[in-house]
């Protein structure tokens, strides 16, 4: 009797230790499962944040490439007003794209960037302006509220723009007033009083140009600097990314290798697509 008593308070505890540990498993595994949906909530929440983004604003720190998937503004170069969902099938020298369409299997050439839209988060949208403010030395967001312009500060205003002017000149803040508006002392001599923000670029501090240039570095992938001492000091063998035909007006930039380097700092490329 003694013996099945023992015997019976052995199956008991066993019981209770794999029920323990089933409940242990159980537990486990409902935790992976809330883990794996937090996780999944929280890539949905990275791509939600996401927003589609015009081409035009964010060039040249955001370079298209065929398989890229984007907004088209269908015939938006003859009045098209409707963006459809696409995927890019090559990228020409000028900047424009052809778009095969998805949604009804239309393709379209030569799309320019203004009539296309990639998908950017912030941060990526605020490196790639990063980008374009060291390329143009002026701040592409201002402060919030007014054009965050102040007394002393250096800019580029545009003389005589609320009448017509287009050219955009350096000057000096002379003062500030209320509505934004604000004064200017030019380089050359002139002077105008109550130039609206929309036609003041300010420049950036060196501070900011450091950081704008270390940013399109980061962008670009490249060296912030490649010419310290007025030539580019290139090697054979060196890779590199060359602006294709540039001398005569191509825009866009393609990886590539040195093979040559000459007296004049100029240099011969290989292109990774075969060209050179």
């Amino acid at each position: 009797a003694a013996a099945k008593r023992e015997a019976a308070a052995a199956e008991r505890a066993a019981a209770k230790a794999a029920a323990a540990a089933e409940k242990q498993a159980a537990q486990q595994a409902a935790r992976q499962v809330t883990k794996e949906a937090a996780d999944r909530a929280r890539a949905a929440a990275a791509a939600t944040s996401k927003r589609w983004t015009l081409l035009s604003s964010v060039l040249p720190a955001v370079e298209l490439k065929p398989g890229d998937r984007v907004q088209a503004k269908f015939q938006g170069d003859i009045g098209g007003f409707n963006w459809f969902p696409g995927t890019v099938t090559a990228v020409h020298d000028d900047g424009t794209c052809d778009i095969f369409y998805e949604d009804d299997g239309e393709s379209e050439k030569r799309v320019a960037p203004r009539f296309v839209k990639v998908l950017l988060s912030d941060e990526e949208k605020a490196r790639a302006n990063d980008a374009r403010a060291a390329g143009q030395e002026i701040r592409l967001k201002p402060q919030a509220g007014k054009a965050g312009i102040e007394r002393g500060q250096r800019v580029r205003a545009k003389y005589l723009g609320d009448i017509g002017g287009v050219n955009w000149f350096p000057a000096t803040v002379t003062a500030v007033h209320a509505d934004g508006k604000c004064d200017v002392a030019y380089d050359d001599g002139d002077s105008e009083e109550r130039v609206a923000p929309r036609f003041v670029k300010v420049l950036l501090s060196d501070e900011e140009k450091t950081r704008a240039t270390a940013a399109r570095a980061a962008v670009e992938e490249v060296r912030p600097d490649p010419m310290p001492t007025g030539k580019a000091k290139f090697e054979r063998g060196q890779r590199v990314r060359a602006k294709f035909q540039g001398d005569i007006g191509g825009v866009n930039w393609f990886p590539g290798t040195v093979t040559a380097v000459h007296a004049d700092g100029k240099c011969d490329i290989a292109y990774d697509d075969g060209d050179s």
